[in-house]
C-alpha cells in the first residue's frame, strides 16, 4: 500500500488489516460459533459489504513488496 517507511504510513496498513479483521469477523460462519440460524442479512448489507471489500482489494492490488 505505501513504502512503510514512517508512522502514519504503518498506522494506514494497520488501520486496514483491521478492517479485513472486523469484517471477517462479523461474517464468519455465525451458525457454528452462536445459534443464529435465521439471521437476516438485508440486500443493502450484502452492497455495503461488497462495496467495502471492493475497496479493500483495489488497496491490496495497488500493493507492492518492500524489502
Amino acid at each position: 500500500m505505501n513504502a512503510n517507511a514512517t508512522g502514519p504510513e504503518l498506522d494506514e496498513q494497520k488501520g486496514l488489516a483491521n478492517l479485513v479483521k472486523g469484517l471477517f469477523s462479523m461474517y464468519r460462519n455465525p451458525a457454528a460459533h452462536e445459534p443464529r440460524l435465521h439471521r437476516t442479512v438485508t440486500d443493502e448489507e450484502l452492497l455495503e459489504l461488497l462495496t467495502t471489500l471492493s475497496m479493500v482489494h483495489r488497496r491490496l492490488d495497488g500493493a507492492h513488496l518492500t524489502p
